[in-house]
């Protein structure tokens, strides 16, 4: 994850500590977000943006679903799970420390941040909202594979020790790819870049 934006105490972050029906501030997605190149399974997840307009239109399988802000809230339970519905992630999103409390003891089977990550989104507190800065603060870069938990992991299928013997024969991440990347980064939530040597 790459931290793209700054991020301050602001707003929307003063909306999110005084409006207990919003579960968590989101900083992975942001109202400028209008595409996520890939969902894992193969199917494109398109986000359109209509300036004159604050709604937003998910294409999916054929079907139109508004998503719909109030100021910077949106609903969540009923997005899809990898995008706008991604409910409790360790990366990119900040919660209340008195929500997280109570709900961590009740968490089993929490042996890396990935199962921490699965048991939190299957026992997401009973809150309608999440909330988004208008434009995301960071964006995800999946290169490698660093557990053996997830290995469905779409992006990631690089091993640690593929990594390091690439290092190691002079690959480096192409800086400039990702410089340009960030500057038209409205358009994706996670990245894949090219190792260059």
């Amino acid at each position: 994850y790459f931290m793209i934006r700054p991020f301050t105490y602001d707003h929307i972050f003063k909306e999110f500590e005084t409006n207990e029906q919003i579960l968590g501030l989101n900083l992975r997605m942001g109202k400028n977000i209008v595409s996520n190149y890939y969902l894992g399974n193969g199917e494109l997840d398109i986000f359109f943006h209509r300036e004159s307009e604050v709604d937003r239109y998910l294409i999916k399988n054929n079907n139109i679903e508004p998503i719909e802000f109030i100021g910077n809230m949106y609903r969540w339970r009923d997005k899809n799970k990898n995008t706008w519905g991604y409910s409790m992630s360790v990366v990119g999103q900040v919660y209340r420390t008195k929500d997280l409390v109570k709900l961590v003891p009740k968490l089993n089977y929490v042996i890396n941040p990935n199962t921490f990550e699965d048991m939190l989104m299957k026992n997401a507190l009973n809150k309608e909202f999440l909330i988004c800065p208008d434009k995301h603060v960071i964006i995800e870069i999946c290169l490698n594979l660093v557990n053996t938990t997830h290995v469905d992991n779409p992006h990631g299928l690089i091993s640690t020790e593929l990594l390091n013997d690439r290092w190691l024969e002079g690959y480096r991440i192409d800086l400039e790819c990702f410089y340009k990347l960030v500057g038209n980064s409205k358009r994706f939530i996670n990245v894949e870049l090219e190792l260059k040597k």
